[in-house]
């Protein structure tokens, strides 16, 4: 990327000069926003791709095992339909408890173990002996749903602005993907072996999407919010590596910013016009912070 980073404040309002006299300071936002799609972003995509499969299993689950389960145990319509009741009551109180460890503890680690979560009530529910036993574990399973979700917040957090909504949109195509499977694995298995097998089966992918641990990054927006600059660095330089793009030289975590999400460049005097110039002279206009909590 080279000097991108430097002149993407011009879209703020910041000239030449300015940046000499602040040091030239840039955000993360900056240099995602300054990334071309690459390899990092179909990596990204294709990771939280991941999770959202397991997710659509899960969900989908539900809608496979309604006849047979109504079946073996002789439900009422009410009793099957409040399978799903308990689910996504899960997922809905779940949903904010999840946020706020995620925002604490960072995203990587939050959705990790609501994965660990949903593969380990889900495969407890193999051997539930009663529909209420069935109904206390799909509620839990629910409510690790909604940690799962985390994901999908990383993976917006490092795409720009100008491919977000079609990468969000994309997703979705995962969450087809996993509905597809789940009735295709559900057609296969249910005949043979039984429904239990199946809710069992249906963990397997969940419990395989934990081996992503080493190659999913934590969110550099988190990392930045928890004073882990070096890290955010290092994962920022990673992302534009894998693109064939690299930072800008010489750069390093600010130390004059009042907040940690702000990062400082130190560019070369010679990139800015001397101090005795009259653009650098010049007096400085008001202009936009470059973090917004600063």
């Amino acid at each position: 990327m080279e000097r991108r980073l430097i002149t993407n404040y011009e879209s703020i309002g910041e000239t030449e000069s300015e940046k000499a006299a602040t040091g030239g300071e840039f955000t993360a936002e900056d240099v995602i926003e300054s990334m071309k799609w690459g390899r990092f972003q179909l990596a990204i995509t294709f990771l939280s791709g991941a999770f959202v499969i397991v997710q659509s299993f899960e969900v989908m689950l539900l809608t496979v095992l309604f006849p047979a389960i109504q079946c073996e145990w002789q439900l009422s319509a009410l009793e099957s339909a409040m399978l799903s009741v308990f689910v996504f009551t899960g997922m809905l109180l779940g949903s904010p408890l999840w946020g706020v460890l995620a925002d604490n503890y960072g995203r990587k680690p939050i959705s990790f173990l609501a994965s660990a979560l949903v593969a380990f009530f889900g495969v407890l529910c193999t051997f539930s002996p009663n529909i209420i036993w069935l109904f206390i574990l799909r509620f839990l399973v629910g409510a690790a749903i909604a940690g799962d979700l985390q994901m999908s917040v990383l993976l917006i957090e490092f795409i720009g602005s100008k491919y977000r909504a079609l990468t969000v949109v994309a997703q979705q195509g995962f969450w087809a993907t996993g509905a597809l499977l789940e009735v295709l694995l559900a057609w296969l298995v249910i005949p043979t072996v039984g429904w239990r097998y199946l809710i069992g089966v249906t963990a397997l992918p969940v419990v395989l999407s934990l081996f992503l641990w080493p190659v999913v990054p934590e969110s550099v927006r988190f990392l930045l919010v928890s004073d882990q600059r070096e890290s955010a660095m290092k994962t920022l330089a990673e992302a534009t590596q894998m693109n064939g793009e690299s930072l800008p030289p010489a750069s390093r975590p600010s130390s004059t910013s009042t907040h940690p999400r702000c990062i400082q460049l130190n560019v070369a005097p010679s990139a800015f016009p001397a101090a005795s110039s009259p653009a650098a002279s010049a007096p400085r206009s008001p202009v936009i912070s470059r973090c917004p909590f600063c």
